[in-house]
């Protein structure tokens, strides 16, 4: 039978992995999240202003453990996205073609988010 000593020994290791493996899950979340925001600052298009909607974009992490999500959204052109993303008909009746970036980024990037999430799962388990 285990000590008392042992047993909090090993408490205290199986929190330590617990804690690595949130801040390796936390990593992976805000890597993706750049990753995406890259691609959409390589993609968007660029309107006349100054202020181009590629550069309006950045990202708030929200939930703890394993309800974490990370949103991305546009700063100031959160009115005009989906018209850019998926196309419109202007006023007068003129078809504004679809400009997609943001679906494309997002495709591209996470099925990596996806294999960095498989691998640190797989690594949490081998280290007990």
């Amino acid at each position: 039978m285990a000590s008392l000593d042992e047993l909090a020994v090993k408490v205290t290791e199986l929190i330590e992995k617990s804690l690595d493996f949130d801040n390796e899950m936390d990593g992976i979340l805000t890597d993706t999240a750049n990753d995406i925001i890259s691609d959409i600052r390589e993609t968007a298009p660029v309107g006349n202003s100054k202020e181009h909607l590629k550069d309006s974009f950045t990202y708030v992490k929200e939930g703890t453990k394993s309800n974490r999500s990370v949103t991305i959204y546009s700063k100031t052109k959160g009115r005009i996205v989906h018209l850019v993303e998926f196309g419109f008909v202007h006023r007068s009746g003129k078809f504004v073609s679809a400009r997609p970036f943001l679906r494309p980024s997002y495709e591209k990037e996470a099925p990596k988010m996806e294999e960095r999430i498989k691998e640190a799962i797989r690594n949490a388990g081998d280290k007990t």
